[in-house]
């Protein structure tokens, strides 16, 4: 290991190839589909578009149960009203004088 102009560590190559072997390029016999290369320079606005799809897609998931909340309380509240009416129809119906019996 030596030293370059500015003083900084280096290490010659020829000590890296006695060390560790020649280097061969095995690119061709591995599958890289879905790896993205280090050094594109897309890599960053393709991580933050992917952050804000998911958020967008927590949001949507969200939505949609509290779409589901209010239809459900929307089903309970018609149901109220419908029982509320066919009481007071049914009120209406009994509310008459005791001499009347025959209606």
């Amino acid at each position: 290991m030596g030293s370059d102009q500015q003083g900084n560590p280096v290490v010659d190559t020829s000590e890296l190839l006695r060390v560790f072997g020649v280097l061969h390029d095995t690119t061709e016999n591995q599958d890289t589909k879905g790896v993205r290369d280090a050094n594109d320079p897309n890599i960053l606005v393709i991580s933050e578009l992917e952050s804000e799809l998911h958020r967008v897609r927590d949001i949507l998931r969200i939505r949609e149960e509290e779409l589901h909340k209010a239809e459900e309380r929307e089903q309970w509240l018609r149901d109220l009203l419908a029982r509320s009416q066919s009481q007071l129809q049914h009120d209406v119906k009994k509310n008459r004088p005791w001499w009347r019996f025959w209606e």
